[in-house]
């Protein structure tokens, strides 16, 4: 029978996922709004300064990048095991929202943010590959 403490780190990694994802929308939707309360040119309560789209457009990137890289090794992290399996589900959890609104779409807008989570994650998953080694089996 597992241990207590491992069931608890496998419980731990969906609830991590979540965790992460909601925590880079909501900062993400912190900073659209902080720029849009220094908005000074507002037309049917949106922004239309010049500036407002760079930074819509760099909260999407930036939480893009944070999320999928926090997803992928966060969950490999906790994992009591199996960490690059993890690492690999956890990228594909992380691309699936950008891949799903460009399938459900066809917006080719969505590229750009895709391809950024699509490298990030492979970095990711890189990045815990090497450092996580299988146990040897002794044989």
């Amino acid at each position: 029978m597992p241990r207590l403490s491992t069931l608890l780190r496998w419980l731990a990694v969906p609830l991590t996922i979540a965790a992460v994802a909601f925590a880079c929308i909501a900062a993400a939707q912190q900073g659209v709004r902080a720029a849009e309360a220094r908005c000074a040119a507002m037309v049917g309560g949106s922004c239309v300064e010049g500036w407002h789209t760079d930074v819509v457009e760099w909260a999407i990137y930036l939480g893009l990048f944070v999320g999928v890289a926090l997803i992928v090794v966060l969950s490999a992290w906790i994992a009591p095991a199996a960490k690059r399996m993890v690492a690999v589900i956890a990228a594909l959890i992380g691309l699936a929202p950008a891949v799903a609104g460009y399938v459900l779409t066809g917006w080719p807008i969505l590229l750009p943010p895709i391809l950024l989570s699509a490298i990030t994650a492979a970095a990711c998953v890189a990045w815990v590959w090497r450092r996580h080694r299988p146990a040897s089996t002794g044989t």
